[in-house]
Formats: structure tokens, sequence, C-alpha cells
């Protein structure tokens, strides 16, 4: 009987040892598929700066910031969810924190990229009132 209590325990500190393990290779292979985060972005040798916001709302043509910092947004801008794919602007989720790399030209900013990384709970894809951004 003694015999039997043993293996037992040692059955338990073998399940728990095995699960730990299992628990540190999910988070391991959860942060490799993380996109990593662009300090700067270049393109052609340009840098263009990055700036990390919380995007309130999104209207057509623009999204605006809590700061009410707006980025005006186009067909070339390219909206990338926190699964690393691309998401079309209409899809996009707000209120969310997001890094934008954007040019600024005559004191507009355009939005080349938004990289979403955290996306609120109240978030829908739906449009602000207030229609397109001028």
């Amino acid at each position: 009987m003694k015999r039997i209590v043993r293996i037992a325990k040692q059955m338990t500190i073998m399940i728990v040892v095995v699960g730990l393990c299992l628990t540190v290779a999910e988070s391991w292979a959860a942060e490799k598929k993380m996109p990593r985060r662009a300090i700067v972005a270049e393109e052609g040798g340009r840098s263009e700066p990055i700036h990390r916001v919380s995007i309130q709302s999104k209207i057509r043509g623009a999204v605006i910031t809590t700061g009410g910092e707006e980025y005006f947004v186009d067909r070339g801008t390219i909206v990338v969810g926190m699964d690393g794919k691309q998401v079309n602007f209409r899809k996009m989720l707000v209120p969310c924190d997001a890094e934008v790399t954007y040019r600024d030209a005559d004191g507009i900013r355009k939005a080349c990229r938004i990289t979403i990384t955290r996306i609120h709970n109240n978030a829908s894809w739906e449009w602000s009132p207030g229609g397109t951004a001028e």
C-alpha cells in the first residue's frame, strides 16, 4: 500500500512539472508570434516619426486621438492588427492604442501605418459622427 501511495505522489509531481513546462512553452511561442515594434520606420533612407497614441475615434479619412490630434488616412495607409495582419480601415476597432507612423506636410499629419497595440473593451468598428475629414 505504501508503494502505491509513493507512486501516486511521484505521478502527481510529474504532472505538475509537465504542466509548468507546457505553460512556459506556450508563453514563449506566443512571444515569438507577436510582431516586433519598429522604433523608426525607414523608406528609401528617410525616417518617419512614430507616435504612440490612444485613438479615440475614426471618421472617414482620419483618426482622432484622445488628445484631439488628427491623423489623415487614405488608401495608402496600412492598418495592422494585433495579430500582425493587415486590417481594412473600415473594420478597424476604436478606441484602441496604436503606434502611428506618419508624414508631416505643412502641418497636416498623414498616417502611413497604424499598428494597433491594444483594443479597448468597448471598441467598435463603427464610424464616429462627424462626417469626413477636410
